[in-house]
């Protein structure tokens, strides 16, 4: 289901992207290559939909909550101008 994220309809999209050696990093060392493919294809509508795109390699989870947020405060400034 391609448009699955749509039927909640978000107020804001984030898609996290990882690369094969990240996600192995990551504690999944067994992480099959045609699996990432197919996550890819499956979600790339939503890709080509997101609000904000994060490839997260050489991010913390704090990285990545901060671009978040920013990206947040940073659009919603924008609306009450």
């Amino acid at each position: 289901m391609p448009y699955l994220w749509k039927r909640s309809k978000p107020d804001l999209l984030v898609y996290l992207d990882a690369s094969l050696h990240t996600i192995r990093g990551r504690g999944r060392p067994r992480w099959p290559r045609y699996l990432l493919a197919e996550e890819h294809l499956r979600l790339e509508h939503a890709r080509a939909h997101c609000d904000l795109y994060i490839h997260t390699d050489g991010l913390s989870p704090h990285d990545v909550a901060s671009r978040v947020m920013n990206f947040i405060a940073n659009s919603q400034s924008k609306t009450l101008e």
